[in-house]
């Protein structure tokens, strides 16, 4: 048994450095070669085929990877709008519904991927490994082949008619003709397969083009499904809100926490909105019984004493103490005389409005700490920090 594998061993180490050298006089031009330039071509036709097929596997699973990192994001999404939409809101079940769809056309679409597109592909790709040890058998015999005629060709020009040439000769030449027929063998078959294998990529990439992308519209289009639902009952939130149904009194209770001064500007066509409307507040005593000195009771008199003492005097010329401070997160530009331009970053000073009356919501009356500069400016265009 020992004996039989180091025979095998012998005889491979054999072919092996005979096909060396081989390849080596080809190299240096030292021998000829047997070409094919047909093969050559489906062989060139054959690595890219493989190549294309192997880099869309790669970008198919990275995708799919891409979607399970996009499901746990759509499932947190999904649970942070749960939470936040309360129960006594309309609509309420559409949110708990929607997070379960989502979940299952996530789902989906990553089975649909693995079962219909990954799946094919791989048993697509396991077919180029036996072609490609195929086609390396096929280059080792085709040495094979150049070697055994340049010994034989070698023999027949040192031919000196003796027995023992003549037997070395015609072993030689059966040698020959056996390499041949292998090599030949091969080389029929792959100018058959490689071929075919080649025309296949056509219906494979048609039947995965269609699975891929019928997965993916689908899921868009049901994700779209959701998304609507969700629009839907947002605008019904926003209509519930507009006629009062939501609000603190009508549900019952009084908020704790502090109310802004809502406006009591009026919208005037033509302006900017900000139009005070205090005329329409003077309106409001009108019926109300009189005081002694004829103020309407509830009315502040804006008499003034004819003598103001130093101390009202000082304190007209006190800079006015600012509530907190906010720094621009983005520039601004004023429209109005009365507004503020900014840049992002800067540091403003919010103050009180001189009359609260005048006070609109989502703006501020604020000091820029870079020239002193007063008027208003829009909140949502700073972040408070003190």
């Amino acid at each position: 048994m020992s004996d039989m594998k180091t025979l095998n061993l012998t005889s491979l180490v054999t072919k092996k450095t005979r096909r060396a050298k081989a390849r080596l006089m080809q190299n240096f031009g030292k021998a000829d070669k047997t070409t094919d330039e047909l093969i050559e071509v489906y062989q060139q036709n054959f690595n890219r085929q493989q190549s294309t097929a192997l880099n869309l596997q790669k970008h198919v699973k990275h995708y799919v990877y891409c979607l399970k990192e996009l499901h746990e994001a759509s499932k947190g999404l999904s649970q942070c709008l749960v939470d936040m939409h309360e129960r006594e809101w309309p609509k309420h079940d559409v949110y708990e519904n929607n997070a379960y769809e989502l979940d299952h056309i996530n789902d989906d679409l990553e089975e649909k991927l693995k079962e219909s597109v990954l799946v094919p592909l791989e048993q697509y790709l396991g077919q180029f490994g036996e072609m490609r040890e195929k086609i390396a058998k096929r280059g080792r015999k085709l040495v094979d082949y150049d070697s055994q005629r340049h010994t034989f060709e070698a023999l027949q020009q040192h031919q000196t008619g003796k027995q023992n040439d003549e037997s070395k000769l015609s072993k030689s030449r059966d040698q020959l003709e056996e390499a041949k027929r292998v090599y030949e063998t091969l080389n029929n078959e792959l100018h058959d397969e490689l071929p075919a294998l080649y025309d296949n990529r056509l219906p494979f990439i048609i039947t995965v083009f269609q699975r891929l992308f019928s997965s993916k519209l689908a899921y868009h289009n049901e994700s779209a499904s959701v998304q609507k639902v969700y629009l839907e009952s947002v605008e019904q939130l926003a209509k519930a809100t507009e006629r009062g149904n939501l609000s603190s009194a009508a549900s019952g209770y009084q908020s704790s926490a502090p109310t802004k001064v809502q406006s009591t500007t009026t919208s005037v066509p033509g302006t900017d909105g900000k139009q005070s409307a205090s005329t329409n507040s003077n309106s409001a005593f009108k019926n109300q019984p009189q005081n002694s000195n004829g103020t309407h009771l509830g009315e502040h008199v804006t008499n003034l004493p004819a003598e103001a003492s130093p101390d009202d005097a000082a304190s007209d010329n006190k800079p006015p103490v600012y509530l907190h401070k906010v720094r621009a997160t983005y520039k601004y530009l004023a429209e109005d005389e009365d507004e503020l331009s900014f840049e992002a970053g800067e540091i403003i000073q919010v103050i009180e409005y001189e009359d609260p009356l005048e006070q609109e919501e989502g703006w501020l009356m604020g000091i820029k700490e870079s020239n002193g500069q007063k008027g208003l400016f829009p909140a949502n265009f700073t972040k408070e920090i003190s």
